[in-house]
């Protein structure tokens, strides 16, 4: 459903209460590579981005909305935008962002690990392992590619897009959950490492988040409420916040907060009873 909640829309709204203006500062991050950026929150933060003059490099599998959206932010924001398709599953595409990472003649100062960041989903048909080389694989190899420029250069941000499910196990969605918690200990892990070679590491832990989920997995929305949904612009505007203020973790929304805190501090048999029960409500898959 698009409308009022499009992100497009909702850029030229800004524009029209003077974004443009705030936008002719010079930028936090001179460029920045989006992984999963031909939609939901990767969308919402290149748009947010280009609004800040941030030059960037998108990266999604299709290459159609890739394109679409560098004509958009180009045209909107006058920003330098590349387009690099690739599948990140796919180790030799893989290999073409690793390269773009490490060039030196456009240095990243801002990586968003957000492809697969809304792919909570049952695994049926026996695709745990493509989950894990883009959620898991994907995010160490990319960070590892950007590091050694932002040490030499001694600055630079990164951003990996978690999930409010890192707070807790996730039965029916046992590998997605177990992912989530990985890149939460990957990223602390990493922002202490390199927190005094002036670079920062943000894992963002949004809730229900309004992308195009129901299209991608057996999730019904309908069964969550509305009250628990947020939006993809409110999510990529605190993750980019967050990152600015070199936050190692940024958790959305104040229910998302209260879930997780449920998720860290009540009886864990508690917590995984809880979690089961709701995923089985909301799952159009027949889960036995």
């Amino acid at each position: 459903m698009r409308g009022s909640d499009d992100p497009k829309t909702r850029t030229e709204a800004l524009e029209g209460k003077g974004l443009a203006k705030q936008a002719s500062r010079s930028p936090r991050w001179n460029t920045a590579l989006v992984t999963g950026a031909s939609s939901g929150i990767g969308e919402c933060i290149a748009r947010r981005l280009a609004a800040d003059h941030t030059g960037l490099v998108l990266v999604a599998r299709r290459r159609a909305r890739l394109e679409a959206l560098a004509a958009e932010l180009r045209q909107l924001s006058g920003t330098e935008v590349e387009v690099l398709p690739a599948d990140l599953t796919d180790s030799a595409e893989l290999v073409r962002v690793e390269q773009r990472l490490a060039s030196t003649s456009r240095p990243i100062d801002l990586l968003v690990n957000n492809a697969g960041s809304m792919h909570l989903s049952v695994f049926p048909d026996g695709s745990e392992d493509e989950l894990i080389r883009l959620i898991v694989v994907a995010i160490v190899r990319l960070t590892a590619a950007v590091l050694p420029l932002m040490r030499q250069r001694r600055r630079g941000s990164i951003i990996n897009l978690s999930s409010g499910a890192t707070f807790h196990p996730h039965p029916y969605a046992a590998v997605y959950g177990g992912c989530k918690a990985f890149i939460n200990s990957f990223s602390m892990a990493i922002s202490e490492e390199n927190r005094a070679r002036g670079i920062s590491v943000t894992a963002v832990c949004p809730g229900f988040t309004r992308t195009d989920l129901a299209e991608t997995s057996g999730f019904d929305e309908s069964k969550v409420p509305r009250l628990m949904w947020s939006k993809p612009e409110h999510v990529a505007k605190s993750a980019l916040a967050a990152a600015a203020r070199g936050q190692p973790l940024c958790v959305p929304g104040l229910l998302t907060k209260i879930d997780s805190l449920f998720g860290r501090y009540a009886p864990r048999r508690l917590v995984v009873s809880v979690v089961a029960r709701s995923t089985r409500r909301s799952s159009r898959i027949d889960l036995g």
